[in-house]
């Protein structure tokens, strides 16, 4: 069974869950349903929500009136919540990339 875990600042902070508060009611629920399919089925679920972005991370792809991008990684059991963004380009933007790998887990 998978779990879906949030990295957290030294803070305490939660910065993806702190994101999804941050959306409409219709594009926080797509996450839910998304995250809640991710822990179900693991990387089995459709292919054209999840790409592999990078040797550790995955970004993990919102589809609605916003494009919404969840990066995370994959540790033992766990999908690891990094970060998440607005897509506002064709490309993800390296400095979000870099902003995941730095909160990777050690």
């Amino acid at each position: 069974m998978w779990e879906v875990r949030y990295a957290k600042s030294v803070s305490g902070r939660v910065w993806v869950y702190e994101f999804i508060l941050t959306l409409d009611m219709e594009l926080q629920t797509r996450v839910i349903r998304l995250l809640t399919a991710l822990e179900r089925k693991g990387l089995a679920i459709d292919p054209k929500r999840i790409k592999k972005i990078h040797p550790k991370l995955y970004e993990l792809r919102i589809v609605g009136h916003e494009q919404i991008r969840i990066i995370f990684t994959v540790h033992q059991n766990n999908f690891i919540m990094l970060h998440a963004i607005r897509k506002k380009s064709r490309k993800l933007p390296l400095h979000d990339i870099q902003t995941a790998l730095q909160r990777l887990p050690v």
